[in-house]
């Protein structure tokens, strides 16, 4: 899905291909009229009569969707309309690779051409345009009125300053840039749009300002304009890091940082400090340091609210617990707002319309109210837990309704709405019938935004409506529902099939969607509120009805301590009971949300294995759900997926002797444990996996540069303590230890980049089989990370893993790569 037109009348969407070559259309929502462009983007509706788009060659077309005329432009880098709906923006380079800008009107009728520009940001009202230009002797930024006949504004100029990093106050009230000269220290300027002031920063004037350091005028979004256009906060860097290359690395066990993140960020001396100017108080303060470098924004920009990352490091959690303080900006008062608080993503935000911070504590939300400074917790009273037991991590806090009114919260099955005063209110009833209802964000304005290192929560406006969708959690059965304050919530579409991609339009009651289940490829839909029936619009695999296809259904069983799990047994095409069929078993925790998912065919998946390719090859597919018992994930694993197999065996078409067993990363490792304690399958694969426990939690993750202690101490692998605690737990659920019981053969792959799981898992695990004489093959793919990339390699894995189940679970010849000192040729 793409977008919908204001009114609806129109919608836009994808189809893409493992080739590359995309399409992208565009269909009427009532007469189901359709437009299609190959390896275009960037579509965007002009109302309801033009619709324009971007080919990887940079032809831009503008289509006339009354009487489908195209016209066509070539060399155009980007584009957009003003939200006036009356001019089009297109830039282009001439040929001395120099920008420039042509305002045409929707009809492509050119209007005006600005030459040499740099850069340019249209207006969040959509109706200005702010740009900067570079002649041979001057340098100018301009404000261009769109509201009507262009007029042009010049705002500041200069032969030797450069302007950049251009940014926009959210209402359009002002707007600000960077100035940069040789011989001087950047500069920031500040415009008021209705005062039509002009201020500068300069840094060498203003009292407070860090001489050491300067603003950093490279990063592009570093600047942000808050208070209703008071303030503006922006980033200083250091003048100067003189760092040598050391002839040894030092590693210190007292290092709050590993040496490899000192090196990749240069420590927290040289991070970016974040900075706030009031341009008309001509005010300057630093809001971070050293000592507390990280920022969240508060109150419409009044508050900052700071914190150090590494105020408890050394230490081996994924997320440390640090000390939250917070300062009133208009008063320069600073005070302690949360004591040892988790540094989680989504367990603090700032509220949208800067009344209230959010957030998880000792397992329930709280508010801290900016203003009275009062603490409140919302959820201790509602009789039900707001976080997954097995991690600890609450299950969600999606925004706010409009005017910070009321906070929305998740528990495990429902959504409640919170009132700042301690009123809560269940929105859904999904407890009772086992179904999970979440919202959906169908507009900018609802999603989390982010700025330096802290979030602010989305905003719904219920008087206008917003969007929640459900799954049953037994049938897996979905729907979507619009929820108002006047009328609660309304069924929209729902059934015995998977909803997605919804898109609403933003001036109507009106929504596309697709519906997709395991047997029916995704349907595009559009449905008007109040109207009975939706209209299907576009069916996206035409061709499968000239194929013979699967089927699912969900099975039932216990895990050891008597929880229900469920899983998903897919049927071979051609199903006959009589008949006797192998089964391949994949892992990865739980995975029976998949279920009424389309699995589209492809011998090309970056992990190897896809259901629907296997099930057209007469295997049956068993989805397994995992659950997992504190310092017992091996085997948690194991009897999970033994009861699981027992259920699908009820099936009697399935070869009891002929099951195979399937993981990547983590169920790399679980397929590397399963096989060391029971012969169960009778062939296995396992990409990416895990052998060793005790080298893995020694090791560390180069991209994220942590140790991955905090991985096996806590989620996924729960082993509940560290290493030097309890080194039997480690050594019992190292697959590595218990090789010498393998009796399954196994097939292991891995990419020989992977910083995520090393490839010196997988071959440790090699040696170990080797020295054992069991059977085993590695592919090894070099240049390749944890899932794998290159078309070439994709296609090969899947073969091959396609060739090891049939030579073991199919009795089918040999391949030459599976014989002993294979040399390709």
């Amino acid at each position: 899905m793409d977008k919908l037109s204001d009114k609806g009348d129109w919608v836009s969407f994808y189809m893409r291909y493992e080739n590359g070559s995309d399409t992208l259309f565009v269909a009427n929502t009532s007469t189901r009229k359709r437009f299609g462009f190959s390896k275009a983007k960037k579509g965007q509706f002009n109302g309801e009569q033009v619709f324009a788009c971007l080919d990887i060659e940079k032809n831009f077309k503008l289509i006339y969707l009354l009487n489908g005329r195209i016209q066509s432009f070539v060399g155009v880098s980007t584009y957009t309309f003003t939200a006036n709906q009356k001019y089009l923006v297109l830039e282009r380079y001439d040929e001395n690779k120099s920008r420039y800008l042509e305002l045409r009107k929707p009809n492509g009728e050119w209007v005006k051409t600005i030459e040499r520009v740099m850069q340019w940001e249209l207006s969040p009202s959509g109706n200005s345009l702010f740009y900067t230009t570079k002649e041979e002797n001057m340098n100018s930024v301009v404000l261009l009125n769109l509201e009507d006949k262009p007029i042009s504004t010049l705002i500041s100029q200069s032969a030797s300053s450069v302007f950049s990093a251009l940014v926009w106050h959210k209402k359009s009230l002002s707007t600000a840039w960077i100035s940069v000269s040789e011989g001087r220290d950047p500069q920031i300027q500040f415009y008021s749009i209705d005062s039509r002031e002009l201020f500068t920063l300069e840094p060498e004037k203003i009292a407070g300002f860090p001489r050491s350091m300067q603003i950093n005028s490279k990063l592009l979004r570093s600047l942000r304009i808050a208070s209703e256009g008071k303030c503006i906060f922006f980033n200083l860097q250091m003048k100067e890091i003189q760092k040598s290359t050391p002839l040894a690395q030092v590693w210190n066990s007292a290092d709050t940082m590993l040496y490899p993140t000192r090196e990749m960020t240069g420590g927290n001396d040289y991070v970016d400090r974040v900075a706030v100017w009031f341009p008309k108080k001509g005010r300057f303060l630093q809001l971070t340091n050293k000592e507390q470098s990280q920022l969240l924004l508060a109150g419409n920009g009044r508050f900052a609210v700071t914190n150090n990352p590494l105020e408890e490091e050394p230490q081996f959690r994924e997320n440390a617990v640090r000390d939250f303080y917070i300062t009133d900006l208009e008063t320069n008062t600073k005070e302690l707002l949360l004591k040892a608080q988790s540094g989680a993503n989504g367990q603090l935000l700032a509220s949208p319309d800067g009344k209230y911070i959010g957030y998880f504590r000792d397992g329930d939300w709280w508010t801290y109210n900016l203003f009275t400074k009062k603490h409140i917790n919302l959820s201790g009273n509602l009789g039900v837990l707001c976080y997954d037991t097995a991690t600890g991590e609450p299950f969600g806090h999606p925004g706010w309704e409009d005017k910070d009114s009321s906070m929305f919260v998740y528990d495990q099955y429902d959504i409640w709405k919170l009132d700042p005063d301690g009123k809560a209110i269940r929105l859904t009833n999904g407890r009772e019938s086992g179904t999970v209802f979440r919202v959906v964000e169908t507009a900018d304005e609802q999603s989390i935004k982010l700025y330096q290192n802290g979030y602010t929560a989305g905003r719904f406006d219920s008087n206008t409506g917003w969007v929640l969708s459900s799954r049953h959690l037994v049938s897996g059965a979905t729907a979507f529902y619009e929820y108002t304050q006047a009328k609660g919530i309304r069924l929209l579409d729902g059934g015995a099939f998977r909803v997605g991609q919804l898109v609403k339009a933003a001036g109507a009651k009106g929504y596309s969607y697709t519906i997709e289940s395991y047997d029916c490829s995704p349907t595009l839909y559009y449905k008007k509120v109040g109207h009975t029936k939706s209209v299907s619009l576009f069916e996206s695999n035409l061709q499968q009805k000239h194929f013979r296809w699967g089927s699912e259904k969900l099975i039932s069983y216990n895990a050891p301590d008597g929880q229900q799990l469920q899983g998903i047994l897919y049927y071979p095409v051609g199903y006959d009971a009589t008949k006797k069929y192998p089964m391949i078993v994949h892992i990865y925790q739980k995975q029976s949300h998949k279920y009424h998912q389309y699995h589209n065919p492809s011998t090309a998946s970056n992990r190897g294995f896809n259901i629907t390719d296997y099930t057209a090859r007469g295997y049956f597919v068993l989805l397994a759900d995992i659950v997992y018992e504190k310092g017992k994930v091996g085997m948690s694993a194991v009897e999970c997926v033994s009861s699981a197999v027992k259920a699908a065996l009820k099936e009697k078409a399935i070869d009891s002797d002929r099951l195979g067993l399937i993981g990547h990363s983590f169920g790399g490792y679980e397929t590397n444990y399963i096989i060391t304690q029971t012969n169960l399958f009778a062939a296995a694969v396992s990409g990416a996996g895990i052998s060793d426990l005790v080298s893995s939690y020694l090791y560390y993750n180069p991209d994220s540069v942590m140790s991955n202690m905090w991985r096996l101490e806590s989620f996924p692998y729960n082993m509940g303590g560290s290493l030097h605690e309890i080194p039997d737990k480690y050594i019992g659920n190292s697959p590595i230890l218990h090789a010498n019981d393998i009796a399954t053969p196994l097939l292991s792959w891995a990419g020989g980049e992977d910083r995520q799981v090393s490839v010196f898992q997988g071959i440790e695990f090699y040696n170990s089989l080797r020295r054992l004489g069991k059977k085993h093959i590695m592919l090894v793919y070099p240049n390749e990370g944890h899932v794998l990339m290159n078309a070439a390699n994709k296609k090969d894995l899947n073969a091959k893993i396609g060739e090891w189940f049939d030579y073991h679970l199919k009795n089918n010849s040999v391949v030459d790569w599976m014989e002993p000192d294979f040399t390709p040729r």
